[in-house]
């Protein structure tokens, strides 16, 4: 099940682990607590309305990267 931008909480971990390279904060949280804290940055983004996203399934590979 989609997690804001990311497809599963697997694929938030590796980013975050791989692009971000910070991890100690992302890596402390238990993952309900993660998986909220995507659901909730994806939302404010999403639902801002000074903002415009595509939703994930209409969104192209470049603008999966840039968000």
């Amino acid at each position: 099940m989609a997690i804001g931008w990311f497809p599963d909480l697997a694929t938030a971990n590796a980013y975050f682990a791989d692009e971000r390279g910070v991890t100690a904060a992302w890596d402390a949280e238990l993952d309900p607590s993660k998986t909220k804290f995507l659901e909730n940055s994806y939302n404010r983004i999403y639902y801002d309305p000074d903002y415009v996203t595509p939703d994930y399934a209409s969104a192209t590979a470049a603008e999966r990267v840039i968000l």
